[in-house]
Formats: structure tokens, sequence, C-alpha cells
């Protein structure tokens, strides 16, 4: 066996250790579970297949460049063809990142380079047996694992916050691919020289330091991304400690608007648990509607504290049996501003004053405080409104009795496009006949 013969059997042993890390790699930074078909396409775009089409593309070109060049240069060609699989590697790097979006794709192509890269450098041809070993087979070995667990390791701890990933590393390995085209020039300028002989031993050695120079680059490339991956799993553990936070408070908030509610409905003993009421309604009416989990939150908590003006509003009055007087009326039809001047200081929840301040608004615009009509109104407003009135008519008050629910529904019909916002009163009337009566009375037992 010849020392080429060796050096051939040593590159192509190499090259095979990268592609089982190579799809392993690929596996562990994917976002499902691949399958065998997704495994050979892979297969087709690896770093390992670039060269086999740089053979295929060289021997559909070797007639024609043969009659263009001389036999030594393009020899040298063949042999460092690093150009064509330069190239190469951005199609195929594009191709493998491509089903990614953003900085995602940008983090597969780079980690496609560094495979990349991983192997290109072992391309050198050898003189000895031990040389081809060592520097085809044992250290492709080495560098295979420690691009695994240098980058793919810790890459996969953080493939979901890729929004942190820099571009600049790409800086490295491609800049690494740029030196190893100064390694296929320098090869076509020794090619020329009439000591071809004399030096052929030491320009080997001379090549495979360039190459290793230029995989120094990965290196250094892989242990910045290393170290960026640390802050970012720092900032991503803040995160998740912000989240949490986040989640106590909203819950606290919760807690708070509930005890706000009770507060306001505890002033009339005849309609505790109102609030809560008016809220369950709403979420139902928007939820029929077709709004989101978001919307709904908002509309919620809006509904909880529709009445928490009333906090400025006499007991005597709340409470008072019978009809009000005209004084004690415009006092009680003061707490949606009361109420708006109470939410309104709240910034981070800016729907809260709208449901306070609009609830008694009439679609025609004959409601208070504002007057305003139609879809002026905000729509949070519109929902609690006809929750609101649903309940007031559902419920026993001071003054009467709970309405039957055929006598309610055809106040709510009667009330469609005068004191109701059409829609959202059909969508009431809908969950009427759909059993919301059954879920009144069991809310007012």
């Amino acid at each position: 066996m010849t020392g080429m013969t060796i050096s051939e059997l040593s590159f192509f042993i190499g090259q095979i250790i990268f592609i089982p890390v190579y799809l392993v790699a690929t596996a562990k930074l994917s976002d499902s579970k691949l399958k065998v078909r997704h495994y050979l396409g892979y297969l087709v775009i690896s770093p390992f297949s670039i060269y086999f089409y740089t053979i295929v593309l060289y021997g559909l070109l070797s007639k024609p460049l043969s009659s263009l060049f001389s036999y030594d240069f393009f020899y040298q060609l063949v042999t460092y063809g690093d150009v064509l699989s330069l190239l190469l590697s951005f199609l195929m790097g594009y191709l493998y990142a491509c089903r990614k979006k953003g900085k995602a794709r940008l983090l597969r192509f780079y980690v496609y380079a560094c495979f990349y890269m991983s192997s290109m450098v072992f391309t050198v041809t050898y003189d000895t047996t031990l040389t081809a070993v060592v520097l085809g087979i044992l250290i492709p070995i080495f560098f295979a694992v420690l691009t695994y667990f240098i980058l793919v390791v810790p890459l996969d701890k953080i493939k979901n916050s890729t929004e942190y990933f820099h571009g600049f590393v790409l800086f490295f390995p491609i800049a690494s691919e740029f030196l190893l085209i100064l390694r296929f020039l320098l090869g076509l300028i020794y090619m020329k020289s009439n000591q071809f002989t004399q030096y052929d031993s030491s320009m080997n050695w001379y090549m495979t330091t360039l190459g290793y120079i230029a995989y120094m680059f990965v290196v250094a490339s892989m242990a910045l991304t290393n170290r960026d991956i640390q802050s970012i799993r720092e900032i991503d553990d803040k995160r998740k400690e912000l989240v949490t936070v986040n989640g106590r408070i909203r819950n606290l908030s919760v807690d708070i608007m509930l005890a706000l509610a009770a507060t306001i409905d505890a002033k009339d003993s005849y309609t505790q648990g109102h609030s809560s009421r008016v809220a369950e309604y709403s979420e139902r009416i928007a939820k029929h509607m077709g709004h989101d989990e978001d919307y709904i939150s908002k509309l919620r908590k809006a509904a909880l504290l529709h009445d928490i003006g009333k906090i400025a509003i006499p007991d005597a009055i709340i409470n008072k049996r019978g009809k009000l007087q005209d004084g004690e009326y415009r006092l009680m039809k003061e707490h949606p501003k009361k109420g708006y001047e109470i939410l309104s200081k709240i910034e981070e929840m800016p729907e809260l004053p709208l449901g306070a301040l609009y609830h008694h608004e009439r679609w025609d615009g004959k409601g208070y405080p504002t007057g305003i009509r139609g879809e002026d109104i905000p729509e949070i407003a519109r929902i609690i409104s006809v929750a609101d009135a649903y309940d007031a008519m559902t419920s026993n008050r001071n003054y009467r009795a709970a309405l039957s629910f055929e006598k309610v529904r055809g106040e709510i019909r009667n009330g469609v496009g005068s004191q109701f916002d059409p829609a959202v009163a059909q969508a009431l009337l809908e969950l009427m006949d759909q059993g919301l009566g059954t879920i009144t009375e069991e809310m007012n037992s």
C-alpha cells in the first residue's frame, strides 16, 4: 500500500468520524424528534458530502480543465479544491439552517460552519502511516468530540433563547475558511517551483500547520460562544425568576381586586357578590364573542372593579329602601367618575378605569356620566354594561325582587340598539338560550 493510499484512507476515516457526531448534534439542537428521512436529508448536506460533490464536479470537469491547464496545475487544483468546497459549504450551510427563522437560522449556520471547518483542516496528505493515522484519524476524533462538548452541548441548553445569540462569532469560522484559501494559493505557487520533490514533505507540514491555525479560529469562536452561553443561561434564569415574581404579583393583584370587590358589595347587603357575578357574566359574553384570553383577563379585572366608585357614596344612599330622591340619585350617578379617579392611578392596567367610567353609558347616547354613544364607548365597558344590567335584573334588590328569566330576556331584547350594544346583547341572549339561567341561579343561591 503506498503512502498516498494510506493518506486517502486516513482522510476517509477522519471524515466518517464526523458524520455520527454531526447527526447527533443536529438531533440535539432540533425542536422535535428526527425521523430516518430527516437524518438522510441532513446526511445529504453534511460537510462530508461536500467532498463527495467536489469530487463528482471535478470528475465532470476534468476533461475540459485538463485541456486548459498543465498537469501539475490541474493536479494541485484537484488536491487543494478549497475554493469550490468553500462555496459549497455556504450553500449546504444555508440548506441546513433554512428551516429556522431569525437568529435561530444564524445559530444553525454557525454550528454547520464549525463542523465544516472541524473536518476541513484534515485534508493534507502525509508521507507515513504514523502521521496519516495520528493526523488523519486520532486528531479528527479528538476535535469531533471537542466540537460536540464545547459547542453543541452548551447550545442545547439555550436553543430556545436564540435572540441573545451574537452573529459576530460567525466571523471566526468564515475567517478560518478564507485562511484555508490562502493555503490553497500557496499550494499553487508551490506547484510552480522547480524544487517540487525537495520540498514536498516540508510543504505538507507547512500546510498542516496552516490548517490547524485556521482551526484555532474555530476553537476560539466556540470558546467565546461557550462563555456567552453561560451569560445567556444566567439571563434566562433571571427571566424565569421575573416570570415567577410577575405571576405572584398578578395573583396578588387579583386577590386584592377580589377583596376590593367584596368591600364594594358589602356596602349593600342586597347586592353582595354583584361584582364577582358581573365579572363572571362579562367573561362568558367575551368568550362567546370570540375574544382571546388576554382580553378576557383584562375584562374580568375591569368588571370586578366597575363599581369601586361606590366606596365614595354614603351608605345611607346605597342601602336606601325605595326610590332615591333627585339629589340622592345625582350623587349616586357620580360613582362612575369616582371609580375612574381611583383606578386611573393604576397606569399598568389602563382598562380598569374604562369599565368604571363607562359602564352606565348607553348605545343610543342617553347614558351617563359622559353621554357618549355607539362604538365610542369602549367595548370592555359595553360588555360590562350588559352583564351589569343582567345581574341587576336577576338579583333581589332592596326595592324589588329578582325578575323572571323570561322578563329578563324581554328586557335585554328591548334594549338592543338603544341601551345595549347589539352584538353584546345578542351574545348574552344566546348564552341565556344555552342555559345561563341555571348558572345564575347557582351563583345567587
